[in-house]
């Protein structure tokens, strides 16, 4: 880069410009790859159970008896969301505790 005799010695101003700009993109792209990346690639853990409706019919396998077992897979799961299917709201309810 040729310095401009009348210059003084200094670098002309869209020359520092330039190199302000050449900074800044470099310390966002560090930014990004190492503080910005790993946030967005988390992992995200979703399942699925049915847990059958609470039948009082169901003798042995009524929700009262099912609800250790349940408990004991979501937790064992550490899903971060979790969908239940023929759930009962007062079932809802009981998985809400857990």
């Amino acid at each position: 880069m040729n310095i401009p005799k009348n210059s003084g010695g200094r670098f002309p101003k869209k020359h520092i410009r330039c190199r302000t700009n050449i900074f800044s993109l470099a310390a966002f792209w560090l930014l990004s790859l190492f503080v910005i990346n790993p946030l967005l690639s988390q992992e995200l853990k979703v399942i699925t159970f049915n847990i059958r409706f609470d039948n009082p019919t169901d003798g042995i396998n009524a929700w009262l008896n099912r609800i250790p077992m349940v408990k004991s897979y979501l937790h064992e799961a550490k899903a971060d969301i979790v969908g239940v299917q023929e759930a009962l709201h007062h079932q809802v309810l009981d998985l809400e505790k857990m």
